[in-house]
């Protein structure tokens, strides 16, 4: 396999990377507004970023790859975001829904787990079809 055909490049790595580091970032900022700017309140903050970082860097578990999932409406294959997990339902998914689905009893596959992909135009248009039910409008 060449260097290009790679599932990932490097830029997009390099990209995840830092979003991640971005919102480690802000993170750490925001425990800190409003207090006066000194040389000990900045060597805290740089002291606290790093050992947050450190501990991501830990979390951060390469061989895990984000399943390929198609929206169950058209088939287009939904790009994945960031740092994937061993929960993909839980990790944030580029103009999609990711979720997890239960077979209920008396259903011929009771008790089986399924993990669903649909894209933001299947999901307005199966809504409008009613075919999807909202059941709760984020905020």
């Amino acid at each position: 396999m060449s260097d290009e055909k790679k599932e990932r490049s490097i830029e997009e790595i390099g990209d995840d990377l830092v979003k991640a580091i971005e919102l480690q970032v802000e993170r750490v900022v925001n425990q800190y507004v409003g207090q006066e700017v000194t040389d000990e309140l900045v060597e805290a903050m740089t002291l606290k970023l790093v050992s947050e970082l450190e501990d991501m860097a830990k979390e951060i578990k390469p061989s895990i790859k984000p399943p390929k999932i198609k929206c169950i409406g058209c088939g287009q294959l939904i790009k994945h975001l960031y740092v994937p997990s061993e929960e993909p339902h839980r990790d944030c998914w580029s103009a999609a829904i990711v979720s997890k689905i239960f077979a209920g009893f008396g259903a011929c596959y009771e008790t089986n787990e399924y993990l669903i992909g649909i894209c933001d135009m299947c999901v307005e248009h199966n809504v409008q079809l009613g075919r999807l039910i909202l059941v709760k409008e984020g905020t």
